[in-house]
């Protein structure tokens, strides 16, 4: 979506390979299907090229490439692991599709609304369609954040935050975690350890206030979510320079000294 909107080509949507994920973002739906375009109107595919999303020299090749196939029906298959870290920049174009989703009228809230409802979304094992993934020591490392990065952004907050409403905090994580059980006597705190991956995203994307972890899990559903969000500054991807954005670092130090959600 980022290619098409920076080479000014019209956008075809690639199935996601979960049947069940289709279904609950609703882009086919909304989107020119990629294999159509191949099995039924006559578009030949060609690969682009990797590219460097801030090189101009990069980009200049890549309008090259596609301008010398003008009035032809091609489509443009972009390198899957562009190095691209402004994701961001398509954030309007995804929300509109998401909630455009006719999954959107079927989805359930377990929130209440009375509540300003706090999402921490806490990266340890990961699970996949209900498989393991093993990770090697090197990659484990570059997403780790411990505990107490966590519960001091928690801890943080309830100190010094102000509110529109009493919180409640929500444990995303792949295994019960205890230590972020007792987090104050006035603090209603939720484990979501045994939700499915489709309800835990959506309920990432609706919190009022998302803990984002150096995950791509949590990193996608903060941009579909409409509420603020605290993210791990030291991350591949990047954000918004945003007031809903507020950055920590890997001490779970927010940048951000005024935390006023109301």
């Amino acid at each position: 979506m980022f290619c098409s909107k920076t080479f000014d080509v019209p956008y075809a949507h690639s199935r996601f390979s979960s049947a069940k994920w289709e279904e609950f973002f609703g882009f086919s739906e909304q989107l020119p299907s990629a294999d159509d375009l191949v099995t039924t109107q006559g578009y030949k595919r060609r690969k682009l090229p990797g590219f460097r999303w801030n090189s101009e020299s990069d980009l200049r090749l890549q309008r090259r490439i596609i301008d010398s196939y003008a009035g032809k029906k091609i489509l443009f298959v972009g390198e899957r692991n562009q190095p691209y870290k402004e994701q961001y920049g398509v954030i309007p174009e995804l929300k509109h599709l998401f909630q455009n989703a006719s999954c959107r009228k079927r989805e359930t809230i377990r929130y209440d609304s009375e509540f300003f409802n706090i999402a921490v979304h806490v990266r340890r094992t990961v699970i996949i369609d209900s498989k393991v993934i093993h990770e090697d020591e090197e990659n484990r490392k570059k997403r780790w954040l411990s505990d107490d990065y966590y519960l001091k952004i928690i801890h943080t907050l309830v100190e010094r935050a102000k509110f529109p409403r009493p919180i409640r905090m929500y444990i995303f994580s792949t295994q019960d975690l205890p230590e972020f059980r007792d987090l104050g006597k006035d603090i209603s705190v939720y484990s979501c350890h045994d939700w499915d991956e489709y309800t835990s995203f959506l309920h990432l994307v609706r919190a009022d206030l998302l803990v984002t972890s150096k995950s791509s899990f949590s990193y996608k559903a903060a941009l579909f979510n409409d509420g603020f969000k605290i993210c791990p500054k030291h991350f591949w991807h990047d954000y918004p320079d945003s007031p809903e954005w507020i950055l920590a670092e890997n001490d779970g130090k927010l940048d951000q000294p005024n935390l006023d959600f109301k």
